[in-house]
């Protein structure tokens, strides 16, 4: 592999990591509040402007 790794086989191989340390269906919903966090911080962005 030549060049600098792209941004989204970053996120792709983190993302890999980050279910496969999840596991667990009952740890879901961190995921489901990180998610909910983000899009709630993406609306504020937004509606400032």
């Amino acid at each position: 592999m030549s060049g600098r790794p792209s941004k989204t086989g970053l996120m792709d191989s983190w993302l890999t990591q980050q279910v496969t340390l999840i596991g667990m269906p009952m740890q879901n919903w961190m995921v489901v509040t990180l998610a909910l966090i983000l899009v709630a911080t993406l609306i504020n962005v937004v509606e400032r402007r």
